[in-house]
């Protein structure tokens, strides 16, 4: 019910180029998706270009036409030298939760994708071997290529881990209440009967 107020991805945005938006350890790139339609080119949720070739970004999340419109996460160590993994292909119409996320303590690259009530539908994982990124001065794209919409989109330079509670629903009361908050160091626990 909260995904009603999102940007419609029929014009691409674009964000000013800055050293914190090159990611070259931990990260988590993240956003909700719908697709109205797929296209026949690129159609990115995020990249950050390459200075010479564009398509040498220092990261793309993308869904791809050419492998059957799946999720396909990418980014280059180096020049010539792309690190990349596919995921399921979404429906039109319907909303996921797409991540891509690099992980140097584990040396991996995943993309997990969750469906419209938050349960992981897909995780894919793949091993990478170095520590460079390929690292560029060109604006953050996001939607380029996407007829669709895009919604709490998200960049951030750690690790974002996605559990499953197994709760799908929650008790329509309090199950307990502490007081005063903030405390001065004591504080009451009022628990039901």
């Amino acid at each position: 019910s909260d995904l009603g107020n999102c940007l419609s991805t029929s014009t691409p945005v674009t964000v000013p180029h800055c050293a914190a938006l090159n990611l070259t350890g931990d990260w988590t790139i993240e956003a909700w998706v719908k697709f109205a339609s797929f296209g026949t080119d690129h159609m990115y949720l995020f990249t950050k270009p390459g200075d010479t070739d564009a398509y040498e970004s220092n990261y793309s999340l993308e869904v791809n036409p050419w492998w059957g419109n799946v999720f396909y996460g990418f980014y280059f160590k180096g020049y010539n030298s792309r690190i990349g993994l596919t995921s399921l292909s979404p429906s039109l119409n319907t909303w996921y939760h797409v991540a891509f996320i690099r992980d140097t303590k584990l040396l991996t690259i995943s993309v997990i994708i969750h469906d419209k009530d938050r349960k992981l539908i897909s995780k894919v994982d793949y091993p990478y071997s170095g520590t460079s990124t390929y690292v560029n001065t060109k604006n953050l794209i996001l939607g380029s290529g996407i007829n669709g919409y895009m919604d709490e989109v998200r960049i951030s330079n750690v690790v974002r881990r996605f559990i499953t509670t197994g709760i799908s629903k929650t008790l329509p009361s309090r199950a307990f209440s502490i007081y005063p908050n903030p405390s001065g160091g004591i504080v009451n626990l009022n628990l039901p009967k």
